[in-house]
């Protein structure tokens, strides 16, 4: 299905292209708006919010995750210490 979006003055198109995407559609029918002052028909906008909608994927993972804790977690965290003073040295010898 591809969306038609196109500018309309006495029964005159303009500024028509053909969209695959229904957001892209959206967004250059905002462009026009903008630009020309344009009117956007309510049953049109949402037509195409309810196909933009419906083309976002959905996301299979919750978005919080739960965490599952292992023994070896705390162990790994404190095996590296940071070294103190590295980047001191590395001022003082490039000065």
């Amino acid at each position: 299905m591809f969306w038609h979006v196109y500018r309309s003055e006495n029964n005159n198109k303009s500024e028509e292209f053909y969209f695959a995407n229904p957001l892209k559609a959206l967004r250059y029918a905002f462009i026009l708006r903008k630009r020309f002052n344009a009117i956007i028909p309510k049953g049109v906008y949402g037509k195409l919010m309810a196909d933009v909608k419906a083309s976002k994927p959905e996301s299979t993972e919750p978005a919080t995750a739960p965490v599952e804790s292992t023994e070896s977690a705390p162990a790994q965290a404190e095996s590296a210490p940071k070294k103190k003073g590295a980047r001191k040295s590395a001022k003082s010898e490039s000065k």
